[in-house]
C-alpha cells in the first residue's frame, strides 16, 4: 500500500513539472478576448444633465470622473484595461452669439485632421489619425460622429489602438447609429450592434 501510495505522488508529481515547464493552454490574444468582451457586454447609459443627450455605451467601459473636462456637456468612459480605449461625448458651438460660422463641419474636420463624411441627417463622421494639439499619437486613431442640433454640434467619439480596429465592430456601429435625443434600448450582450 505504501508502494502504492508513493507511485502515485510521483505520477501526479511529474505531471505537475511537466505542466509547469510545457503548459497545455495557451493565452488568446487580447484582440480575440476584446472582440469577445465587445459584443457580450450588457450596454449602459448615459443622459447628460445640461444638454439632455444620451449615449450607451458597453459595461466593460467606465465613466472617467477625472477626465479634464473641456466644458459642460462632456463625458468620457474608459476600457476597463490598459488599453487606451475610450469613448467621449461632446458639446460645441456652430455659430457664435451673431450667428455668424463659429465652426462648421469643414472647420471640425480640420481640427480632428478628417475629411468629413455625410451619414445623412445632418450628421458626419469624421475618422483618422489621433492627434492632441499638432501632435500625431502613434499607432492611435479616432471615430467620431457630429450632429448638429440649431447653434451646437453633438459628438460621440471614440479613440483606440489601430491594431485593435476589428475587435471594436460593435463601437463603431453605436456611434454609427447614434441619435442623441434617442433613447437606447436596453441590451444585454449579444450581436446586436453589429
Amino acid at each position: 500500500m505504501k508502494a502504492f501510495f508513493i507511485i502515485v505522488l510521483s505520477v501526479v508529481a511529474a505531471a505537475s513539472c511537466i505542466d509547469i515547464v510545457r503548459p497545455r493552454t495557451r493565452l488568446r490574444p487580447f484582440a480575440d478576448v476584446l472582440r469577445e468582451q465587445m459584443y457580450k457586454a450588457d450596454l449602459l447609459t448615459y443622459t447628460d444633465g445640461l444638454f439632455g443627450y444620451t449615449v450607451a455605451y458597453p459595461a466593460c467601459f467606465r465613466p472617467d470622473r477625472n477626465a479634464p473636462s473641456s466644458g459642460k456637456g462632456y463625458a468620457r468612459f474608459c476600457h476597463e484595461s490598459w488599453t487606451n480605449i475610450s469613448l467621449e461625448c461632446y458639446v460645441t458651438r456652430a455659430v457664435g452669439p451673431d450667428n455668424t460660422a463659429v465652426c462648421d463641419i469643414r472647420r471640425m474636420g480640420r481640427l480632428l485632421h478628417s475629411r468629413p463624411r455625410p451619414v445623412g441627417g445632418g450628421a458626419y463622421i469624421l475618422s483618422g489619425p489621433l492627434y492632441e494639439g499638432s501632435a500625431r499619437i502613434s499607432g492611435y486613431r479616432h471615430y467620431t460622429k457630429c450632429v448638429r442640433s440649431g447653434k451646437l454640434w453633438f459628438c460621440y467619439a471614440l479613440s483606440y489602438p489601430e491594431e485593435y480596429r476589428d475587435s471594436l465592430g460593435r463601437l463603431f456601429a453605436m456611434i454609427d447609429r447614434w441619435q442623441p435625443w434617442a433613447k437606447p434600448a436596453v441590451q444585454r450582450g449579444g450581436r446586436a450592434w453589429g
